[in-house]
């Protein structure tokens, strides 16, 4: 990690757990600490002033909990920011971006106990209970997760061109989902190989399951439209009974 990383605020030494009420002081403390963060990723960065990246650290952050980034420096939380926006810089329609890695202090920047896994991808139900569920199939502990989703703007390349939150979005942007998650390092190579190509597998399945759910619910809605306006020739118990199944199935 840089050397001069340590004087970047009174940020970069571990959160104290003293920190984390949930008190207009503690918002203060969280509003200074993201300041402290991004300059932190700014630097390791590079390149000068950069709005479009500042916006995205204060983003990422600003609704995760203190109490999850207790016993973090700025130094590691900008490196691991930084990270997440190099993957997401460049993106096709559709594509999704996965990287599993154990972070190094000469390569990344940073370090840490964990094995992190990044996912950039368009927003869709079921994200998080999806590969948290894939995890805990392979005995992984989930260690902490932070998963903000923003409207974003890429160019016809698929190059990162504008980002906002939620709220402030215009009718061309498009919702992305961010994902950090960290799990047990794991050390092994081709379980690394492998944990990434069945969690492409699951994201893949999750697609394909929200692409069909919508057209299904609205099939079964017209057929329950249809079951009451105009009832098959069946005893009338049956009928209930099969519309209740499909307002279940709802």
């Amino acid at each position: 990690m840089d050397a001069d990383w340590a004087s970047l605020s009174k940020y970069d030494p571990p959160v104290s757990q003293g920190d984390v009420d949930m008190s207009k002081e503690s918002s203060r403390k969280q509003a200074a600490l993201i300041g402290a963060v991004t300059r932190a990723a700014v630097k390791k960065k590079g390149g000068g002033k950069n709005a479009l990246f500042e916006k995205f650290v204060g983003l990422y952050y600003a609704n995760v909990s203190p109490m999850d980034l207790a016993g973090c420096s700025a130094g590691d939380l900008g490196c691991a920011v930084l990270s997440v926006w190099r993957l997401g810089q460049q993106r096709k329609a559709s594509e999704v971006k996965l990287r599993i890695y154990n972070p190094n202090a000469q390569k990344d920047g940073w370090e840490s106990s964990h094995t992190i896994i990044e996912i950039v991808n368009d927003d869709m139900p079921f994200l998080v209970d999806s590969v948290t569920a894939e995890l805990n199939q392979h005995g992984l502990t989930v260690h902490h997760i932070v998963h903000p989703v923003f409207e974003v703007l890429r160019t016809e390349a698929g190059k990162l061109s504008r980002i906002d939150g939620l709220e402030d979005g215009g009718d061309k942007t498009h919702r992305e989902s961010f994902m950090h998650v960290e799990i047990d390092q794991q050390t092994d190579p081709s379980f690394i190989k492998d944990l990434q190509a069945r969690l492409g597998a699951v994201l893949e399945d999750v697609r394909f399951a929200v692409q069909d759910w919508l057209p299904l619910r609205n099939q079964m809605n017209t057929i329950l439209d249809e079951i009451g306006e105009n009832p098959p020739p069946l005893p009338a118990e049956e009928i209930a009974e099969g519309a209740a199944f499909l307002q279940w199935l709802l």
